[in-house]
């Protein structure tokens, strides 16, 4: 089990702390301090939901293992369950809120409408599960054909990202032609 030092916790604590403080401040000064947490949740749920990555071993998988000293095993799966949940409560609760940004409002229009848009969370959800369909020790006996069909995968979720969204860009950025 490889060990965790602890210069990488505290580089990966003070990363993480600028980058919610510099969003929450952001927000901050437009709103109210709950609608700041709100919208950088809503935003970290956007960047979990729509970009095809391992996101777990970095946002869980680190500081659990420094904690405890054990592996998360499926890290992912932890990450994209409070992501929907957060989106659900927030679309129960306050769907108003997704207006705001153009991120957000970005992120409602996927999550609201059951068209093709729904692709892109499909897509994405390959590239960060491929891993855990293959399995764990599938993955490492041959490893570089499953990082070259997951990277495949990964490409073709941002491309998805890019191709169906390119309109409703266009119409929330206002350019005109």
């Amino acid at each position: 089990m490889e060990k965790i030092s602890k210069l990488s916790f505290i580089k990966f604590l003070i990363y993480s702390t600028i980058f919610s403080l510099l969003t929450l401040l952001m927000y901050f000064f437009e709103d109210n301090f709950s609608t700041a947490i709100q919208l950088s949740l809503l935003i970290w749920s956007c960047y979990i939901l729509c970009i095809p990555a391992f996101h777990g071993k970095t946002i869980l998988g680190l500081p659990y293992k420094f904690l405890t000293g054990k592996t998360l095993h499926y890290p992912e799966v932890y990450l994209w369950l409070a992501a929907l949940g957060f989106n659900i409560f927030e679309m129960i609760q306050n769907p108003t809120i997704y207006f705001k940004t153009f991120v957000t409002h970005f992120l409602y229009l996927i999550l609201s409408s059951m068209q093709i848009q729904w692709l892109i969370i499909v897509a994405c959800a390959l590239g960060t599960f491929y891993k855990l369909f293959v399995g764990y020790q599938n993955f490492y006996h041959r490893k570089f054909l499953h990082y070259l069909i997951r990277s495949f995968l990964i490409a073709l979720g941002i491309f998805t990202l890019i191709y169906l969204s390119y309109k409703e860009l266009i119409i929330l950025i206002n350019i005109r032609a």
